[in-house]
């Protein structure tokens, strides 16, 4: 009798347990912690740091239980197999499909966020004061609910354009941008420095999507004023000159937004400033250091602020923003071509080196130790992506100049085993559990490298863990209920636009679906729909040109999949009525009238004449 009674109480405690980890009890969880209405510098420091704990992981059923989607990937594979392109188009409009759909529901939720006094939104799901910061809200939340309403919903987008005037016209004349407590509009000085790298997030990771996605348009110009401003009390000096912060986080930020500002506008003191801060890096620091990039330097003693080596996010942005500015160097033929490729090269040589598993993934951190170089304990690295993106780009650029270098095929040759062994990681824990942050980066991480290096199981991996990720979105549509909800949409729409290769329609509407397939003759294509729908099919456009000389890879880019130019010819034939005719590049790119009637598809071959 006491044995079964032992029983009976570990079994309801392991009920317990397991209702308090499922996702619908969790929603009937607080979320939230409350603050004072009249929040002030500290609070909001506290909200940060407490923010950060507040996650929880959801359970999700592996694909390898047989889930429906498990049984969609098999018919991709089938289908691709038997070379069957359109079946494949088929396929792939449905994940797409999902994807936008999940990107809408997460669009709406937040919709209902905008708080009314000031248009912005929260940070934070926070009982009591919210607030509108800039190195998360408007960098990681907001560019993406732009992006989202831009191909989702018209009447979101316009509101959205009216949030972007709003934070612009809350800072306070040729001063940088400060947090905001939603509803009464105060501004909270953080200091000059928090200002600083509040500003450089929104530049690098917020402005830089939308014109690498949207092209042209308020945020580029808002990106312009931001940046002059950051330049123009910039507190660190150097022996090269004033930089913006002693961290490596903020000036690889900047280095990014520099190089994308200067080829965009081909103003000529973008490339100073980058110029300087490249400098400083490699020609000051680097050769201290031991060719480490230190996450913080200390100037004035001349070593390590912290013995920190960042090979994450929040520290791996001045490396690839070094390698984009060497590429930039490079295919200019400009004079630091020569002096910035040996220090750069050097550097990432040992990284490889040094920071990296058996398998090709990237630490998250080294601690140097004196001489001694020790992995910091934790998660491997969840954007790996974004630092085989710097090596990438500049295997290309190298490549492309001529400038012979030894590392050059080292580097793709690393990074096609890293993809071809990353389904090693199916349902990784990347950040200690399973968690969104973790999966959207990684998946992002891929999609950046797969666009130029095709692994047919990295691609079978990726549609694995994008099933995974969408696992764990609520039926309200949000995820977090902050703002790392962006990420989720970012990742949502790139996974998307891969499994369209770029096209998409106009308007946007939630029952009617396009996937496509690049096949060895041409692009296959499939829209159907179950009521009637009437609109333009657009293609992509080599949306490169403005953002950067080459197509190279990039943090924050939105990779070109199936890309049409202005002045060719296209043969377009309907293969269900094996009808056709030919279109011009500019049409295409403009976007085609097409109609579906209720319950109907269209199945294309889009093939460009040479």
């Amino acid at each position: 009798m006491r044995h079964k009674k032992i029983i009976i109480t570990v079994c309801f405690i392991a009920l317990i347990i397991g209702l308090y980890f499922t996702p619908w009890v969790q929603q009937l969880l607080p979320k939230s912690l409350s603050c004072s209405p009249g929040a002030d510098l500290d609070d909001i420091r506290d909200m940060r740091r407490t923010s950060k704990k507040k996650f929880r992981s959801h359970k999700i059923s592996p694909l390898t239980f047989k889930t429906l989607q498990y049984y969609l990937l098999q018919e991709l594979d089938d289908a691709v197999r038997e070379k069957n392109f359109a079946e494949a188009a088929k396929l792939n409009s449905v994940l797409a499909s999902e994807a936008f759909n999940r990107a809408e529901a997460m669009l709406d939720y937040w919709m209902q966020q905008q708080d009314p006094a000031t248009g912005l939104f929260p940070g934070y799901a926070y009982a009591g004061t919210k607030f509108w910061d800039y190195r998360n809200v408007a960098a990681d939340l907001f560019p993406f609910l732009i992006i989202a309403a831009h191909f989702i919903d018209d009447q979101a987008y316009t509101k959205l354009l009216a949030t972007l005037k709003k934070e612009k016209s809350l800072s306070q004349p040729f001063a940088l941008p400060q947090t905001v407590l939603l509803g009464s509009g105060k501004l909270i000085d953080e200091g000059l420095k928090e200002q600083i790298f509040g500003a450089a997030e929104y530049i690098k990771d917020g402005l830089v999507p939308m014109t690498e996605r949207l092209g042209r348009g308020a945020w580029l110009d808002r990106m312009e004023e931001l940046m002059s401003r950051i330049w123009a009390v910039a507190p660190v000096q150097t022996s090269y000159g004033a930089i913006p912060s002693d961290l490596a986080e903020p000036n690889g930020d900047l280095l990014q937004g520099l190089c994308r500002l200067y080829s965009a506008t081909g103003k000529n003191i973008y490339l100073e400033w980058a110029e300087r801060l490249g400098d400083v890096y490699l020609f000051e620091i680097l050769p201290r250091s031991g060719f480490l990039p230190p996450k913080q330097w200390d100037f004035k003693s001349g070593n390590f602020a912290t013995n920190e080596v960042w090979l994450r996010d929040h520290g791996n942005e001045l490396i690839t923003g070094l390698a984009e500015l060497a590429c930039i160097e490079c295919l200019e033929s400009r004079p630091r071509c020569g002096t910035y490729i040996p220090p750069l090269l050097t550097m990432m040589d040992l990284l490889l080196a040094k920071g990296r598993n058996k398998d090709g993934l990237w630490f998250n951190a080294l601690d140097r130790k004196g001489e001694e170089l020790k992995v910091r304990k934790g998660p491997i690295c969840d954007n790996w992506g974004y630092m085989y993106a710097a090596y990438l780009a500049l295997a290309q650029v190298l490549e492309k100049k001529g400038i012979p270098n030894t590392s050059v095929h080292t580097y793709r040759q690393e990074v096609k085993r890293t993809l071809e062994n990353i389904h090693l990681y199916s349902f990784f824990p990347w950040e200690r559990k399973f968690e969104m942050d973790g999966q959207v980066d990684s998946i992002e991480s891929a999609l950046y490298l797969l666009n130029r290096i095709p692994v047919p199981g990295a691609f079978r991996w990726m549609d694995e863990e994008a099933g995974s990720l969408f696992a764990l979105q609520k039926p309200d549509g949000s995820v977090n209920r902050d703002y790392l909800d962006g990420n989720f949409i970012r990742t949502s729409l790139l996974y998307g636009f891969y499994k369209t290769q770029g096209t998409y329609l106009k308007p946007w509407q939630e029952n009617v679906r396009v996937g496509a397939y690049p096949g060895p003759d041409g692009l296959y294509l499939h829209m159907e729909c179950e009521t009637a729908w009437q609109g333009k099919l657009h293609f992509d456009t080599p949306r490169h040109q403005l953002t950067c000389p080459v197509n190279y890879p990039r943090v924050n880019e939105w990779p070109e999949w199936f890309v049409v130019e202005k002045d060719a010819q296209y043969a377009v034939t309907d293969l269900k009525n094996n009808t056709g005719r030919t279109y011009r590049g500019s049409e295409l790119m403009s976007g085609i009238s097409m109609s579906l009637e209720n319950h109907s598809f269209v199945s294309l071959l889009i093939k460009k004449k040479l």
